[in-house]
């Protein structure tokens, strides 16, 4: 779980010569590439256009029937998260709202953590790495404000619960449902308006 079902580099051909080459940034850029840098200070990263096709096939976020479905398929993105990183020793390094899918299986829902691009192995990690990743409003601080600092679990972590924090806010009304919430809703929202201002009080 996740299943791969095929993939592999995608290729372009040349019209004028008909020579099909790897679709990466060693055969975009050319001799740019392989100069020390595009702007003389940062190292260009090689990077490869790469399809997958795998099973089973998610939906956004976005339309998350309700709040307890949406907190459920973020915990499970956590435990994901965890076990790629603790057993395959992988760094996602950019969790946002586009990279956690919900999958439906029957009456159980599960999330799929995709977006793989920016990953790195924890022995990749140890090696300078001066590139900023990840996806600007779930960016973790520690990567916001240190550029050379190395990246951690933590900070994957970090952009999750930016995510929840995005849903919560943001895209409050995207959640189950998009009409007016009723009398009952709005009598609810309003009594844990006043026991959050209770706590803050004390």
């Amino acid at each position: 779980y996740p299943e791969l079902l095929g993939g592999g580099r995608v290729s372009l051909e040349f019209s004028d010569t008909g020579v099909a080459v790897d679709d990466t940034t060693a055969s975009t850029l050319g001799d740019l590439y392989n100069s020390d840098s595009a702007d003389g200070k940062v190292p260009i990263s090689f990077r490869a256009h790469k399809r997958l096709v795998m099973s089973p096939v998610g939906e956004p976020l976005k339309p998350a029937k309700s709040f307890d479905e949406l907190i459920a398929v973020l915990a499970d993105a956590m435990l994901c998260h965890d076990a790629v990183w603790r057993h395959c020793g992988i760094f996602h390094r950019d969790i946002s709202n586009n990279s956690i899918l919900v999958v439906r299986q029957g009456e159980r829902v599960r999330e799929l953590l995709i977006e793989f691009d920016n990953a790195i192995t924890t022995r990749e990690q140890s090696a300078t790495r001066p590139e900023r990743t990840g996806t600007f409003p779930f960016m973790s601080i520690n990567n916001l404000e240190n550029e050379g600092v190395p990246r951690t679990a933590p900070d994957d972590w970090e952009s999750l619960l930016y995510v929840l924090c995005f849903y919560a806010t943001v895209e409050l009304e995207g959640i189950g449902r998009r009409e007016k919430p009723d009398k009952e809703q709005r009598a609810k929202s309003k009594d844990f308006k006043v026991i959050v201002e209770g706590l803050v009080a004390t």
